[in-house]
């Protein structure tokens, strides 16, 4: 059953492949659900403007991780054994938030453990919970491609101005 394509978030297309045996060799198969650890991790990139209060979103966007992840209650850190056969030594399936910045703001990342058959489900509930929570706080705003203009006169910067 093939997924992801021209579906968001590794949903099933409704086609069935048909993969012929010399692709083994050449190419990359992923399989979700066989192997030593039958979940994904998922990660949720969030943009917040520059202007925003990063750590009051960051703390509301590990809360929103906890709570959404605590729908898997069986999974805990001792599910992940370190194996030299997949070489995984290290993996937490503890929720938690990275921070970094790129162009248009700081982007904070929610990244946590999912059922690959839940991936979508579980990424709308946190979307729905996220829009909920930033939308009470007056100093966290999402961010998105703008262009702006300064003007040192007018924004304070009469040191940089060119002397006259």
């Amino acid at each position: 059953m093939e997924i992801g394509q021209w579906v968001d978030a590794d949903d099933r297309t409704g086609r069935i492949l048909h993969i012929p045996n010399g692709k083994m060799f050449t190419s990359t198969i992923a399989n979700y659900a066989k192997g030593w650890f039958e979940y994904i991790w998922n990660e949720i990139p969030v943009v917040l403007t520059f202007e925003s209060n990063w750590r009051d979103a960051r703390k509301i966007l590990q809360v929103i991780a906890g709570v959404d992840s605590a729908t898997i209650p069986q999974v805990q850190d001792d599910d992940v054994r370190p194996t030299a056969h997949y070489l995984v030594l290290d993996a937490s399936v503890q929720p938690t938030v990275f921070m970094s910045v790129v162009d248009v703001g700081i982007r904070l990342t929610i990244r946590d453990v999912c059922d690959p058959r839940q991936r979508r489900s579980s990424e709308q509930h946190m979307w729905e919970a996220i829009m909920d929570a930033f939308d009470k706080p007056d100093d966290i705003d999402f961010a998105y491609p703008t262009q702006r203009f300064y003007n040192n006169a007018t924004d304070g910067k009469v040191a940089l101005l060119p002397k006259a």
